[in-house]
């Protein structure tokens, strides 16, 4: 309560504010004007515009029409110095104004940001002067323009719509000038369709009377139906704004009658109907039919009330022989009470259902009887008034036959003079988004050759979301547009196939269906749209078992392969994330340059949350990735990550020698000890010439285990002294080709060290240990080194 007597207050008070700047100089009721030019504006608008914002928009507008003829329409559009583009309207009141006006912008996307439109009774001089507001009107702008009875001797007091709309600013003269000109006509086929009511109305039952006059050659159900119908329609379940006599030519065109033009048709030239004379000569053969209702969509749209294609009605008239000789044409808007209504309620459509009921012939109390009413009553109403029983049946009965299945169906049905087909469109709920329903669109588009539609979705309680296309086809091609229903159904499929549903046939083919959709059941919404959109099911499904085997023992894992000029690696890990300032160091000793990262979240169902990050990698030009070296690329970047190998330039030779970290352990062990023994070259430089020479290195690490390996296992050969001798000589020939005289001497020092090595730790992984050593022994014979300092001892053993 407190609330309400605030907001109350804040209105008084700006209402004072703004009556406030009222001068002697505005016109006479000015007071009174501001009062009902505001009652109706939301309190949000209110404290959105400034009080002395909204007092100029209300006297401006004021002036504006201090001065109106009878009948005058009245329209301004101005770009204030400040602030949105205007719109100012005085009009006589009529039904319609608002919605009209609105139309007309939205098709200019210009985007409406404030609406004012009080109904006002303003008592005018004779000529057209404003004198005063005797009454403050509030409500709907769909009451009727009259002449009041307290006006005096050469006054005249009527009700008149006083509209300002504040749009995008907008400064183009010429911009302004147009936008004008178009609201002066939609306001006049407003001012016509108002006008011409009572007189359509009048036509209407003119139509029923002729009927009885002169019986059409149908039954007399049909004739009877049509006679509802018109009723019906009458009966405020139709806006019409438009009606002619036809009459039909021995070529089959359908001309004007002269005078019996009302609303929107009253200005229309006299000459063949346009329409009518564009579509196929076998479809205007259809004119001379007997049956007696045309009920489809007008190619116009609608400028009036609502944005939709105009509703055409068209009862043909008969001469006394039983001949078609013309029709009656009505056009209009359904009100929203005839999709609203039951489809037993509405005359025509109720025939077609009972046609419906009876044919599918179900018990009137049984299941399938009420889901097929259901359907019948949900479905696209205007398709009940232009479908004929027999596609009507199908549809209906075929989507009952859906019976809550998750599968996509297609059900299509054309408007019987070619220039429209509708298309209904069923797929599961959950694969409903936006860019599902535009996909789709694109398919029908394509399908039918054309680029004009309209839609709508019906969203219930059903595991099925109903899509309704409504596309406007070629005037020329008519009904010959035909397209293979099945086909272009396994297309939809296709299209409203969500990744999950990849997935889920992944896991069962790969698992077994019970296996399979545990996993799924697990999994199925783990994985977020990101992830979905850069990957298909197929490389989730090399993913999964990544991610299931990760625990608190082992949070991390690895997986490297080669793409399209690039390499990919994901990192699948438990716990927290890894910034990339952590990983980018560490991927840079490894050799590869990082273009991109991606991370995705995944939430599996009772399960620790998991990650995955993929990186874009590429190598420096001219290096060559074995994909032998992948495996060993993985392992050595989890062995960083864990401790177990050190992070530096050594681990290149991952990459681009094939080596394991291991044995870039061992080799950056030798470094080390050359680093401390003999050498004065830095141990970056000593990197930089392993990096260049990594076939060099790879043979020293080979020149090791043939020297000594103990263990005749793990496919690897014992120690054997005849292939240690090649493979230093293939080092020494290889060392010839080095051009750099300091790398020449960094690697034959490490070939020296490599003979020199009497035994050594390193191998007890492939022994008896269960796991491999975290250092590194090396027994060397001084003796064999050249370049070890005096004195020199019998022995020396190094530990790294």
């Amino acid at each position: 309560m407190d609330d309400m007597v605030g907001v109350v207050a804040r209105r008084d008070d700006v209402m004072a504010q703004i009556c406030a700047r009222v001068s002697p100089s505005d016109p006479a009721g000015a007071k009174a004007f501001v009062h009902a030019y505001f009652e109706q504006l939301a309190d949000d608008d209110l404290e959105t515009w400034t009080t002395e914002e909204l007092a100029q928009a209300a006297l401006e507008h004021l002036h504006f029409g201090a001065r109106r003829a009878p009948r005058e329409t009245l329209v301004r559009v101005y770009t204030p110095e400040h602030g949105h583009t205007s719109i100012d309207v005085v009009i006589d009141d009529m039904a319609f104004l608002v919605d009209s006006l609105t139309m007309a912008l939205d098709r200019r996307s210009l985007g409406v940001h404030l609406v004012v439109h009080p109904i006002l009774r303003v008592r005018r001089a004779a000529d057209g002067t404003l004198l005063a507001i005797e009454t403050e009107i509030t409500g709907s702008d769909t009451s009727t323009a009259g002449t009041g009875t307290g006006a005096g001797p050469g006054e005249v007091s009527d009700l008149e719509s006083w509209t300002h709309i504040e749009v995008d600013r907008e400064t183009s003269a010429d911009i302004l000038e147009s936008v004008r000109v178009e609201l002066l006509e939609v306001l006049g086929d407003v001012r016509a369709a108002t006008d011409d009511w009572k007189p359509m109305l009048d036509a209407v039952q003119r139509v029923e009377r002729e009927l009885d006059d002169t019986p059409p050659p149908c039954g007399t159900d049909e004739v009877a139906e049509a006679k509802a119908l018109l009723e019906w329609l009458a009966d405020q379940h139709f806006a019409f704004l438009g009606y002619r006599e036809y009459r039909l030519t021995p070529d089959d065109a359908l001309v004007p009658v002269a005078g019996t033009g009302l609303g929107l048709l009253r200005k229309a030239p006299l000459k063949p109907s346009t329409s009518f004379a564009s579509l196929p000569p076998a479809v205007r053969a259809k004119a001379r039919d007997t049956t007696l209702l045309v009920l489809t969509k007008a190619n116009a749209r609608s400028r009036v009330h609502r944005p939709t294609h105009l509703d055409y009605i068209g009862i043909k008239r008969f001469d006394a022989d039983r001949n078609v000789v013309g029709e009656h044409r009505f056009i209009g808007v359904y009100a929203s009470t005839a999709y609203t209504s039951s489809t037993f309620d509405v005359p025509v459509v109720r025939r077609k259902v009972a046609a419906v009921l009876e044919r599918a012939a179900f018990l009137p109390t049984s299941h399938d009887q009420k889901d097929l009413i259901q359907i019948l009553e949900t479905y696209p109403r205007d398709d009940l008034f232009q479908i004929d029983v027999d596609h009507l049946f199908r549809s209906a009965t075929g989507i009952l036959r859906l019976q809550e299945r998750r599968r996509v169906r297609v059900f299509v049905h054309h408007e019987p003079y070619g220039r429209f087909v509708s298309v209904l469109v069923f797929i599961p709920r959950d694969r409903y988004t936006t860019q599902v329903r535009e996909h789709i669109a694109r398919i029908l588009l394509d399908a039918y050759k054309t680029d004009e539609y309209q839609w709508n979705t019906r969203l219930s309680e059903s595991v099925l979301a109903r899509l309704h296309y409504v596309l406007h086809l070629d005037q020329k091609a008519g009904t010959a547009t035909e397209v293979d229903v099945p086909a272009l159904e396994k297309t939809v499929a296709a299209a409203a196939r969500a990744w999950v549903d990849d997935l889920r046939d992944a896991l069962v083919a790969a698992r077994g269906e019970e296996s399979g959709l545990d996993t799924l059941r697990a999994w199925g919404d783990a994985f977020p749209a990101a992830y979905q959109y850069d990957f298909d099911a197929a490389e989730a499904l090399v993913d999964l078992p990544r991610l299931e085997q990760l625990d608190e023992k082992r949070s991390l894992g690895a997986r490297l392969t080669i793409g399209d000029g690039h390499l990919d690696l994901k990192l699948y890990g438990c716990g927290i994330q890894p910034s990339l300032s952590d990983v980018l160091p560490r991927l840079t000793n490894m050799g590869v340059i990082v273009d991109d990262e991606h991370p995705y979240e995944m939430r599996p169902k009772d399960v620790v949350p998991r990650w995955v990050k993929w990186f874009r990698l590429r190598v420096p030009d001219g290096t060559t990735v074995d994909p032998a070296s992948l495996r060993l690329f993985e392992e050595a970047f989890l062995a960083v990550v864990d401790g177990r190998a050190e992070d530096d330039r050594f681990n290149r030779l991952v990459l681009t020698a094939g080596l394991s970290w291991r044995e870039v352990a061992l080799l950056r062990a030798y470094c080390r000890y050359l680093r401390q023994a003999t050498t004065r070259y830095s141990l970056t430089y000593i990197e930089d010439a392993l990096s260049v020479h990594t076939e060099i290195a790879r043979k020293l690490v080979e020149l090791f285990v043939a020297r000594l390996d103990p263990w005749a296992a793990a496919g690897r050969p014992a120690a054997d002294d005849e292939t240690s001798e090649c493979l230093a000589d293939d080092v020494r020939t290889a060392l010839d080709a080095v051009a750099s005289l300091d790398e020449d001497r960094i690697l034959r020092a490490l070939l020296d060290l490599v003979l020199a090595t009497l035994r050594t730790n390193w191998f007890q992984d492939a022994g008896a240990a269960a796991n491999p050593p975290l250092c590194v022994a090396l027994k060397f014979d001084p003796t064999a080194i050249p370049d070890l300092p005096l004195p020199r001892p019998m022995f020396e053993i190094f530990v790294y």
